[in-house]
């Protein structure tokens, strides 16, 4: 049975759905052709804590800006040959996924919006392609409303930190701090502790190997090369030359 949400689980949904409120009554009030898209936008950068919902809303308004430009320069170009325009827009979106999922930082959310967005700016106009750029710079103006209104819920009025979180948990589940050390037993580190690298197993078998080896190996040496001189001391003559 799922839990019941916490406090901070409550805040959070509150936060949020100010933030979506507010973007929806500034899109009306700016009678902007799609307000659901600054509303949506709120709900997609919502982060728990202010610097994850940073990084995701800079790469989002990267992706939707690029994607944009991308549209605003190709729709009315090729508008009057639609394999090249289908094939232009395949190639970018294939492009830019293809980027997304190589990319492993979070720079890869602005490839994936750049894709798609190009594709949501161009496919609904493409028998009105005189109409793009005013598309283009709504969905803008849209998204970067949506990331604004966002930012200024769960970043600047109400921000949450996740470093110093982070950092106590980490110190509080750490086996040197001194808490975990006062209720830890000695068995209970030696079976939490994680086991040794596969790697670092087998340095330490060659180096011990190494080390244990050696006088054995250097009398098995001296052994063979006092044989060696036995044998040629009695070999007869020829041998001996």
């Amino acid at each position: 049975m799922p839990a019941w949400p916490a406090r901070a689980d409550w805040l959070y949904s509150a936060r949020s759905f100010a933030a979506a409120a507010l973007a929806l009554l500034v899109a009306f009030g700016l009678d902007l052709p799609r307000p659901y898209w600054a509303m949506a936008t709120v709900y997609i950068v919502a982060q728990p804590f202010a610097g994850a919902l940073r990084a995701k809303a800079l790469w989002r308004l990267v992706g939707t800006l690029c994607g944009g430009a991308f549209s605003i320069l190709v729709l009315p170009n090729l508008a009057g040959a639609p394999p090249l325009l289908l094939l232009a827009l395949a190639l970018w979106i294939g492009a830019c996924l293809a980027a997304s999922f190589y990319d492993p930082t979070p720079r890869a959310y602005a490839f994936m919006l750049s894709g798609y967005t190009a594709a949501l700016i161009c496919f609904p106009i493409v028998e009105q392609p005189q109409a793009v750029f005013d598309t283009a710079v709504s969905r803008m103006l849209e998204i970067g409303l949506g990331i604004l209104c966002a930012w200024l819920m769960h970043g600047v009025l109400f921000p949450r930190r996740g470093v110093p979180r982070l950092l106590a948990a980490s110190r509080a589940g750490s086996p040197t701090s001194p808490a975990s050390a006062r209720t830890a037993s000695p068995g209970s580190m030696i079976r939490n502790a994680s086991p040794p690298s596969a790697a670092a197993s087998r340095a330490t078998a060659r180096r011990w190997s190494c080390c244990s080896s050696r006088p054995a190996t250097r009398r098995r040496a001296a052994a063979r090369r006092s044989s060696g001189r036995r044998t040629c001391a009695s070999a007869p003559a020829p041998c001996r030359r």
